[in-house]
């Protein structure tokens, strides 16, 4: 292995590493459990300045005129459903009481329950006659309920002129809840002052096999009107200052939206959001608490109404992308370039295989085929510019001997060399750098496709997750309590392709080849720690990726590259005149200068 393959190897294992070690799954030590601090939010409502104050400072007390009414009614239960979903309402409250997602299932292989009952409150918060009113401590009304809509309604008075109404509908969209709420009658019992408060409280249940990593992905996300998406998982409150057009409980795999209808005349603004976790988490199954408070523009006129879209859906990109909301952003793929590879190159491709393949370790390897050939020409250009580098390794071995007590003339003299022989001492190093974005777009995607999610391939039962082969009595630090084969099939493989290269190549520099067959060991162990909780998509993915590297590296130097052919090349390339590369000259200009600067510094010590 020459030098330049030693600079990209350690640049890439450095930058992976880095990347890993920030991204890992862990929970934070030093987060507050259950903070409860404030954040209100400013807009161009009377509504939101109103949120400056907390509701809940105010003394706790029902409103009268409702208290028996609102009492009186028995609880009951209703009903929608498609074959998406199955949802659940009590009349406590006119709320979602359970929510069951029918194509998929938990990681006990129990119908997926995205909301238990008493684990979610959606509920309101108002002034009438200047008492305080919670929506959640009466029982409403079912005033109409069929197979597409469910009505309730808490009535004001004997008249029942006066009421409070939800409307749940069937979207036309797959995972999607229309709903509705509304004040009739009641604007003259509404103080001016009044706002309307609405309070989202949810549990998230665990759905996946490792709920560290479900806790890691967890999050209250929203969209606010200038089309951005702010996100935040840590526990504690998170001040912001925005209109919003959605506000999401994510998980993992799995959300839950609140998103304002386009012909709604009412404005969503979000204020003091709180994520929380269980005090003690490694002995629950809930993910993490979340709770939204919002503030709804009331205008004061004696009929108030407003209309939303819940959503119960799959973190699906595609899915989610076609709201052209901007729900896919929930889904990371990766920063900057990295998310573009995922976006535009792997995710189609992906999508392509899934329609004709059935089998997701087969389209996992087909896509790692598809993008090795890809990217093929940067790797022939890298191993062709090892290839030269061996070549000159006689003639730079000649150079140290002659110049090697000055370094700066070895330099220079070794940048004539390159430039007549039409070689780049960074033509190995570049294009394995290139290659880079791609490992660490898989390395987002894999963990991130539901459509992996409790697919099965050899001995792995959910390529979203680790395999364990073997369950341990005990956690290792760092590592876990379960062995996964796919990771030590990677570090394997790794090992194997390092040792080829070792045995393959001479750098001409004992020390650094002494280091090389220590790196040999080492890089294997720190993939194992690192990997071991990883997805078993991800870790299968780079087993085969080093298995092709090995392939085609072998048939490259075999059929490909010649090295006889590449050594006269030289030899007619020493004998034109050199074409100097502006970055070389600039390069050497900077040497000549440097030498010039130590010779006057010389002759100055001398005198």
């Amino acid at each position: 292995m020459d030098k330049n393959t030693l600079t990209a190897f350690t640049l890439i294992a450095l930058i992976f590493f880095v990347f890993t070690y920030i991204n890992r799954p862990k929970e934070d030590p030093n987060a507050p459990k259950n903070a409860t601090n404030t954040e209100a939010v400013s807009g161009d409502s009377t509504a939101t300045n109103a949120a400056a104050e907390p509701i809940s400072n105010v003394p706790q007390s029902s409103a009268g005129l409702l208290q028996q009414i609102g009492t009186q009614t028995p609880l009951s239960t209703a009903s929608l459903e498609n074959e998406y979903f199955t949802i659940k309402f009590t009349n406590k409250g006119a709320q979602i009481d359970e929510v069951i997602l029918k194509k998929y299932k938990d990681y006990t292989k129990a119908p997926l329950q995205l909301i238990a009952p008493d684990d979610n409150q959606f509920y309101y918060e108002f002034f009438i006659n200047n008492q305080k009113f919670v929506t959640k401590d009466f029982n409403f009304e079912l005033q109409a309920s069929d197979a597409q809509k469910v009505v309730y309604r808490l009535y004001a008075d004997s008249t029942r002129q006066s009421y409070i109404e939800q409307t749940y509908t069937l979207s036309d969209d797959s995972y999607g809840l229309d709903y509705a709420f509304s004040l009739v009658g009641l604007g003259d019992k509404m103080s001016n002052n009044s706002r309307i408060n609405l309070v989202w409280n949810s549990q998230l249940k665990q759905q996946e096999q490792n709920i560290s990593n479900e806790r890691l992905a967890s999050a209250i996300n929203y969209y606010d009107m200038g089309d951005e998406m702010q996100s935040f998982s840590k526990d504690g409150t998170e001040e912001v200052n925005a209109q919003v057009q959605w506000i999401a409980h994510k998980q993992r795999f799995f959300n839950q939206t609140l998103i304002v209808a386009k012909d709604s005349p009412t404005t969503l603004f979000a204020v003091n959001n709180e994520s929380t976790t269980p005090t003690a988490p490694q002995d629950s199954s809930i993910v993490k608490t979340f709770q939204s408070n919002m503030v709804l523009t009331y205008d004061n006129k004696p009929e108030f109404a407003t209309k939303m879209e819940m959503l119960f859906a799959p973190n699906d990109y595609n899915l989610l992308k076609s709201k052209k909301i901007g729900l896919e952003n929930q889904i990371y793929l990766g920063w900057a370039i990295f998310g573009w590879v995922n976006k535009w190159l792997i995710i189609p491709i992906f999508n392509f295989l899934q329609k004709y393949i059935g089998s997701y370790g087969i389209i996992i390897a087909l896509l790692t085929l598809i993008i090795k050939i890809l990217i093929t020409p940067m790797t022939y250009r890298s191993y062709l510019s090892m290839a030269k580098m061996r070549v000159l390794r006689p003639e730079l071995d000649e150079l140290k001997e002659k110049y090697g007590s000055d370094m700066q003339r070895l330099q220079q003299e070794q940048m004539k060399l390159y430039s007549k022989a039409g070689v780049s001492p960074f033509g190995g190093c570049l294009p394995q750098l290139l290659q880079f974005p791609v490992l660490i777009a898989m390395y987002n995607f894999f963990p991130s496709s539901i459509n992996l999610r409790q697919q099965s391939f050899l001995w792995a039962t959910d390529l979203s997750t680790y395999d364990s082969i073997m369950q341990l009595p005990f956690k290792i630090p760092f590592y876990g309590d379960h062995v996964s084969l796919f990771t030590l099939l990677m570090a394997g493989v790794t090992f194997l392709s390092m040792r080829f290269n070792n045995q393959s190549t001479s750098m001409g520099n004992p020390a650094a080849e002494a280091q090389m067959k220590i790196m040999q060991w080492i890089m294997p162990v720190f993939l194992i720690f690192i990997f071991n909780n990883f997805s078993s998509a991800l870790t299968y993915y780079y087993t085969l990726y080093n298995v092709l590297n090995l392939i085609q590296q072998w048939i490259m130097n075999k059929y490909f590259i010649d090295e006889d052919k590449i050594h006269r090349q030289i030899q007619e390339n020493k004998k034109k005149p050199a074409k100097q590369s502006s970055f070389a000259k600039k390069l050497e200009d900077m040497m000549k200068q440097q030498q010039a600067q130590q010779n006057n510094a010389d002759k100055k010590s001398k005198r």
